[in-house]
């Protein structure tokens, strides 16, 4: 084997193997965790064998222009082979819709059918391809974000009803502190009233005390003289020095209008 074949077949197996190479597999764009890059890589990747493997079929002559050694029927069941073949890669779903239409595209299942061709009528390209292929990642992203923007407005919900939730039971705890203040605040006023009731029967008491120890004709002669006739009786003076101080004492108090009603 000389150098030249040396060469050719190392080569040869270089190429065979080289997607199991790293450091061919460094590029950026699909390297990391987006499924976008990873996709786009791949089918990059199978574009370029694909473009190699026409430009080696160009080079060589065409020898499938005409099969010998078929009859008409074999060829024919060929073709119905073919077609429901690719009946069948149609009704594979996308993901993309939910109908589950199929597309018609350019090929007809007929026996009359005597050549195999995937063109641009078939509506089978790479680009079609690559379209759906971004559509479904489109909707991906769409609808994460569309969850992540839900997410967070659900968030601000619940912040606002924990919010909601703390301010009632605070509103709660202060009507139990004022319930318990007003309650105290009435028995309060309850013994002050009592308390004024009593006060009001002994002042009343003390008065008429005072004023039965007044002789009967010194009443009426409270009635009927003047004052510098009553300064003139002993008794009167005293019962009056009485009768003033009670009123002094109750000049202090608020019973005074009671006492004269």
């Amino acid at each position: 084997m000389s150098l030249t074949d040396i060469i050719a077949r190392v080569d040869a197996i270089c190429k065979k193997y080289e997607k199991y190479d790293v450091d061919n597999h460094n590029d950026p764009i699909v390297s990391g965790e987006d499924v976008f890059a990873r996709l786009y890589g791949v089918v990059e990747a199978d574009t370029n064998a694909t473009l190699q493997k026409s430009e080696a079929a160009a080079n060589e002559k065409n020898t499938a222009t005409a099969v010998k050694g078929l009859s008409k029927e074999e060829l024919e069941a060929r073709n119905d082979s073919v077609s429901a073949l690719k009946e069948r890669i149609e009704a594979i779903p996308d993901g993309s819709t939910t109908s589950g239409a199929k597309q018609t595209g350019g090929w007809t299942a007929s026996t009359s059918y005597t050549g195999i061709k995937i063109d641009s009528a078939s509506g089978i390209t790479l680009s079609n391809l690559l379209s759906k292929v971004l559509i479904n990642l489109d909707g991906e992203y769409i609808m994460t974000v569309g969850n992540i923007q839900n997410d967070q407005g659900l968030d601000v919900i619940i912040e606002g009803l924990d919010t909601l939730k703390n301010m009632a039971h605070d509103m709660n705890e202060e009507f139990d502190r004022q319930i318990s203040l007003m309650d105290e605040i009435d028995d309060k006023v309850d013994r002050a009233n009592a308390g004024l009731k009593n006060t009001n029967v002994r002042l009343k008491e003390t008065v008429t005390k005072a004023l039965d120890g007044i002789p009967g004709q010194h009443v009426a002669i409270l009635g009927h003289m003047s004052y510098p006739c009553l300064l003139q009786c002993t008794k009167a003076q005293e019962c009056l020095k009485k009768v003033i101080m009670v009123l002094g004492a109750l000049a202090t108090t608020e019973l005074l209008p009671w006492l004269l009603y």
